[in-house]
């Protein structure tokens, strides 16, 4: 598809860019393989599963990230001295409230509306000139003992599809009575510089939520199709269990009725929700991208785009 197609150009420009990148100044630190060792001795100790926030309803949980800013800003102020972290680490602005919304709306597992799945509301970011420094950060945030590791992803060993490498945290903090899931990437200094000044990058980020939608939908329509021929007619075989409640796919693409009308309705319920976060900033015409408004109208376009593309998954 045409989407695809799009961001399949992109992920290969990117992947070049950050592998020549790593080559150049990544792979040859003598202290990788050392970081690489601890990640995985970090990821080993942490919870097999992945973590899930407490809070279902995303705006309690949104209530809730923005009481644990100070614990997450003192955490980065006291992180980034011992760590030798650059001066451009530190605590970002919370992730705005749209993105989160895709995020929550276009769930592969059909549990729509369920915003647990939302795990970097309260980020931030470690950068840093040397992988010594990355040894010497995750050593100690490791050891903090009012820090809970959750989850470890290397992508230094494993880059994502369009060649991003960095080692991203999820911790929750002990004084936090709700235990709000933190997102932390430890990045070098190198593969940002290319990141910030990178052409494409705004343009993924627009193509970014169809493709999410386009996936979801593939994973949904693929598991109705194996639990109907598995029960018959939708119904699951006995000894069998759902990976989630029927009622939660009636709520995302209605009951019944051939796929194109379930997802004409999807599709619809969609565009509400882009419609209410456009109204939110009716007074910002010309807001930039990444503001709420642009994100907004991406989100909007993205569901627009796959109306014809979507019925034929």
């Amino acid at each position: 598809m045409q989407l695809q197609k799009i961001c399949s150009l992109l992920m290969e420009g990117f992947q070049g860019i950050y592998t020549a990148i790593s080559a150049r100044f990544v792979e040859p630190d003598k202290d990788l393989l050392t970081f690489v060792k601890l990640a995985g001795d970090v990821a080993g100790r942490a919870p097999p599963a992945k973590p899930v926030q407490r809070l279902r309803d995303i705006v309690q949980l949104y209530l809730a990230c923005h009481g644990v800013l100070p614990l997450s800003s003192q955490f980065f102020a006291e992180v980034i001295p011992v760590s030798g972290a650059t001066s451009s680490s530190g605590v970002g602005p919370l992730k705005t409230m749209c993105r989160a919304m895709e995020k929550v709306m276009f769930r592969a597992d059909g549990d729509c509306g369920n915003a647990d799945c939302v795990l970097d509301v309260v980020r931030g970011a470690l950068v840093f000139d040397d992988m010594a420094s990355f040894v010497r950060c995750l050593a100690y945030i490791d050891n903090m003992p009012t820090v809970k590791v959750h989850r470890v992803k290397d992508r230094f060993s494993n880059p994502s599809d369009g060649g991003w490498r960095d080692c991203m945290l999820n911790i929750s903090f002990a004084d936090d009575p709700n235990r709000v899931i933190c997102e932390v990437q430890l990045i070098h200094q190198k593969l940002m510089l290319a990141r910030k000044g990178m052409a494409g990058h705004d343009d993924y980020v627009t193509y970014r939520s169809a493709i999410e939608l386009q996936e979801a939908v593939a994973a949904r329509t693929a598991k109705q199709t194996s639990v109907s021929a598995v029960g018959g007619g939708g119904t699951a075989a006995a000894g069998s269990t759902p990976t989630h409640d029927d009622e939660d796919d009636d709520d995302v693409v209605g009951s019944g009725g051939s796929l194109s009308r379930r997802m004409s309705i999807l599709r619809k319920r969609l565009k509400v929700v882009a419609h209410r976060q456009l109204g939110e900033n009716k007074s910002s015409p010309t807001a930039s991208a990444g503001t709420p408004r642009a994100s907004g109208l991406a989100f909007g376009a993205g569901v627009d785009i796959l109306s014809t593309d979507i019925v034929h998954l």
